[in-house]
């Protein structure tokens, strides 16, 4: 039996060894998975660079190769810090208003604004905070795509965040009426006529509530809970109020009978 020279071994002097069959399209196939993965490698480091630009600078992100991602709106700096602003304006009088301060405060200006200012006010508010949730809902989605689900993101977040802000926008001038009459209103003793009583139907951090008459003016229901000396007033009748008088309002802080 005559012996075959293998594959590797050399044929003769100075030739190359023979490679083995389909070396070179395995050699190819792993250049390629190769290429794929640096690929791969270097759009995530793009996406991940872009992102914390992002979060340090303010630029958005760049798209990504697979999808392509919403642009969010970046603002310039002044805007943003007038937002930030404005947003602890309404922050800091929304808290006010539903203080202890706030419900026993007598707004002098909470008539005219309720009956006319406060609903020109929230025509325009509505459909600016709508604009503005929008694109930022929109802009957090494109950053993090599988935070939420699309309906509790479009209907609970959206009109929950729409709602939210601009009932806050309409209770700060209350809040920061109350406390500027805190603040800068003097000791005062004035008698006021009292308007009516009212118990409300559930507790709302009241059990009593009043209108008086003062000046010429009838208050809104101001909470009085806790705030009488001796026995309750008949409606219509004169009692003393201790407590800050102000341009904005009187701060109630006992009410005598006569």
């Amino acid at each position: 039996m005559t012996l075959q020279p293998s594959d590797t071994e050399a044929a003769g002097p100075g030739e190359l060894p023979h490679a083995p069959p389909g070396s070179n399209a395995d050699a190819e196939e792993t250049a390629r998975i190769e290429a794929r993965l640096l690929a791969i490698g270097e759009v995530q480091v793009r996406e991940m660079t872009s992102r914390k630009a992002f979060r340090k600078n303010g630029a958005p992100p760049a798209p990504s190769a697979s999808r392509k991602a919403f642009a969010p709106v970046v603002l310039p700096r002044p805007v943003r810090w007038a937002a930030m602003a404005f947003a602890g304006w309404a922050v800091l009088g929304t808290v006010g208003a539903l203080s202890p301060l706030g419900l026993r405060f007598i707004w002098f200006g909470a008539a005219d604004y309720h009956s006319s200012m406060a609903w020109a006010l929230a025509a325009v508010l509505l459909p600016a905070f709508a604009a503005f949730w929008f694109w930022t809902i929109r802009g957090a989605q494109a950053i993090q795509p599988d935070g939420m689900a699309w309906a509790g993101r479009w209907l609970g977040v959206f009109p929950g965040c729409v709602a939210l802000t601009t009932a806050m926008v309409l209770l700060a001038p209350w809040g920061w009426s109350a406390i500027g009459g805190w603040a800068l209103g003097t000791p005062t003793r004035v008698q006021v006529r009292v308007v009516s009583f009212r118990v409300p139907d559930y507790y709302r951090g009241c059990h009593l509530r009043a209108a008086f008459e003062f000046q010429g003016v009838t208050s809104p229901d101001a909470c009085v809970d806790g705030r009488f000396k001796g026995d309750m007033p008949p409606v219509g009748s004169l009692v003393t109020v201790y407590g800050k008088l102000s341009r904005w309002g009187l701060v109630v802080s006992s009410i005598h009978g006569r």
